[in-house]
């Protein structure tokens, strides 16, 4: 690395306490997900979620890259977007959407897109089905 960074992103920043001093010394802006254990104090943006846990990890970084690669206009392959944790199935026992009363909604209120509904719908769907063992 020939420059300092313009941030960095911190997933445990009690963990990596020494990364975040060192940033903080340079003026780094310090970008850190914070759950209950960690100090905000210390950190420049806030992510408050649950850093113990690999799929919010996971979740919350491909967010991160890909809106650098919006702010940046990169293009994104999507084999740039790894996995941290595998996809698992959805549990039986989850509440499903209830789609039945969509089409009492008024206009003014209905802003979704019948592309937009379908996703919901066949999500609906996955989460409906019995899982096969």
């Amino acid at each position: 690395m020939h420059k300092l960074p313009a941030a960095i992103v911190v997933v445990d920043p009690k963990g990596d306490e020494i990364a975040v001093k060192e940033a903080r010394k340079l003026n780094i802006p310090v970008i850190a997900i914070c759950d209950t254990n960690a100090d905000p104090d210390m950190i420049d943006y806030v992510i408050p979620g649950n850093d113990d846990l690999q799929e919010s990890v996971n979740l919350i970084i491909n967010i991160l890259v890909e809106a650098y690669a919006e702010g940046a206009q990169i293009k994104m392959n999507p084999s740039v977007l790894k996995t941290v944790a595998p996809k698992r199935e959805p549990r039986q026992n989850r509440l499903a959407v209830n789609t039945e009363n969509t089409s009492e909604t008024t206009t003014s209120e209905s802003t979704t897109t019948t592309s937009e509904q379908a996703v919901v719908e066949k999500q609906v769907e996955k989460v409906s089905e019995p899982k096969a063992e």
